[in-house]
């Protein structure tokens, strides 16, 4: 009854009885786990929507039950995580983009790192080919030279018409041979310089594509939803 009569008392007294114990479903503030569903309380009010508690962001639903373990996303693409322990993650459109970006740049960057060790590697074999080359080109002036000093020993020692003309032709040969092989030389000494150069923006290119590959890893990582 709401107009019971107590002693000492001037006046309606109420003297209801409550049988549920409503101090256990109701709390003024913080967070209330019961029959396994989580609720936030403000001055004795449920708490609906984005929330936060302790620093951390919450979701509560419009019956005002914790949202767990659900996956959206928001007219403006941002990814809307609400974890398993109901904490909420949001991933932005822009940390999408920067991560689609990143992985765009990580995959040019390695592709022109490709392109430069490739291109180094042909340098190198054009040195080796040189090389070669220039080997071949000593012996063959080496030889010649030879010849034209046994020629020339001949020419003194019997200065014929005969020998002379052989001495003069085998000099002029030997001279000949000797700049076909400087020529192959100097090019030789420049392949050398391009290959080096090409070594050194192959490496320059292959740390820029590690450093991308690093960013690209890192950006991903800011994307990745979480259990």
């Amino acid at each position: 009854s709401d107009r019971g009569k107590i002693a000492g008392i001037s006046g309606n007294v109420d003297i209801d009885y409550v049988f549920r114990d409503y101090f256990s479903e109701i709390i003024a503030n913080g967070l209330l786990t019961r029959n396994g569903e989580t609720y936030l309380f403000r001055n004795y009010l449920r708490q609906v929507g984005m929330q936060e508690v302790n620093g951390v962001t919450y979701f509560f639903g419009a019956d005002g039950r914790m949202v767990r373990d659900m996956t959206t996303a928001d007219a403006a693409g941002n990814i809307i995580r609400m974890c398993r322990d109901g904490h909420v993650v949001i991933i932005t459109a822009e940390a999408q983009a920067a991560a689609a970006n990143a992985r765009l740049l990580a995959d040019q960057a390695a592709a022109i790192a490709a392109q430069a060790e490739g291109t180094a590697a042909l340098y190198l074999q054009t040195v080796q080919a040189y090389n070669d080359q220039y080997a071949a080109a000593m012996a063959q002036a080496e030889l010649i030279a030879q010849t034209a000093q046994a020629a020339a020993e001949q020419a003194l020692a019997a200065p014929t018409d005969e020998n002379l003309q052989l001495a003069a032709f085998a000099q002029a040969q030997a001279e000949e041979a000797a700049l076909a092989a400087g020529a192959v030389g100097a090019q030789m000494t420049q392949a050398t310089a391009d290959a080096a150069a090409a070594q050194q923006a192959a490496a320059q290119a292959r740390t820029d594509a590690d450093a991308a590959e690093l960013t690209a890893q890192a950006a991903a990582q800011l994307i990745v939803i979480p259990e």
